[in-house]
Formats: C-alpha cells, structure tokens, sequence
C-alpha cells in the first residue's frame, strides 16, 4: 500500500506543478498584453505632447503646466512598463544585464550576449553580509574569550588542579 500511496502522491504533486506552470504561463500572456498596450498609451502621450509643443511653438504662447502634466504621465506610464517587465520576468526566472539589458538567465554569472560579468541578486548579497557578520561575532567571541580569563580574579585562576 506505501508504494501505491508514494504513486499518488507523486502523481498529485506532477499535477499541482503543471497548474502552476499553467497559472505562470497565463499571468506572463496578461503582462506582455499588459506591456504592449502601456507601449502604446505611452506612444500616445508622447504624440499629444508633440503637437501641443507645435501648437504653444506656432502661436507663440507657452504653457509649462500642460507640458509638465504630460511628462508626469509619460513617467507613471514607464513606471509601471517597468513594474510588468520585472514581473515577467520572476515568472520566467531572468534578469536583466546591467550593461545590455539582455534577458539573462538567473543562475548566469555571464551575460551571454555581451560577456558582462552579472551581480548576484540583492538576497544573496543579504545572506552573505548575515554570514559575514555571524563570522566576525565569533571573531570577537574568541578574541573576547583570553580577555575574560584575564579579567578573573587572581585567585581563581592561579588555583591549580590538585592531584
């Protein structure tokens, strides 16, 4: 009965792999829909605000406020093209090459494109600077340890075992 319980649960745990891959799939397919329609509202703001600076330029008039409006969301727009980009790719397991901006896998060390070497994510830089410290506690533990002793009273420590 154990091997066919093992069966099952293996198969169960195949299924609930498979939908979350599902599940990953689809919310990538939103996002890039996501992306391509901020790409083009984007594209919009950008027109809009070309040919108010055409019109303001060849009545000779200049209003600041308006421009200033359509830069601002031309800024939140970018914001959250950003925000998807950097979700899909968690979904995907990428990064992006600090120097080409090529997708690269998350494990690289190289950007296979251009040869840059990658830095590691900032939660491994968190798990070493952890480690590091716990290392130099221990440090100043063992260096603490003869000042200790030292510190006992002359007494007790120039007792010796008695036999």
């Amino acid at each position: 009965m154990g091997t066919l319980d093992d069966i099952i649960s293996k198969a169960k745990d195949m299924a609930n792999d498979l939908g979350q891959k599902a599940n990953d799939v689809v919310e990538v397919s939103k996002l890039r829909l996501s992306v391509v329609s901020l790409g083009s509202d984007i594209d919009k703001v950008y027109q809009k605000l070309g040919l108010m600076i055409y019109e303001m330029v060849k009545a000779g008039t200049a209003n600041q406020e308006l421009v200033n409006g359509c830069v601002a969301e031309i800024d939140a727009l970018k914001v959250k093209l950003e925000e998807a980009t950097q979700k899909i790719d968690e979904l995907k397991n990428v990064r992006r090459c600090d120097s080409c901006g090529n997708a690269v896998d998350i494990t690289a060390q190289f950007c296979p494109m251009c040869g840059s070497l990658l830095h590691k994510p900032e939660a491994e830089y968190r798990v070493v600077e952890e480690e590091e410290t716990t290392a130099c506690e221990d440090d100043k533990e063992a260096a603490e340890a003869p000042e200790k002793a030292a510190e006992q009273p002359p007494e007790e420590a120039a007792e010796e075992p008695k036999e």
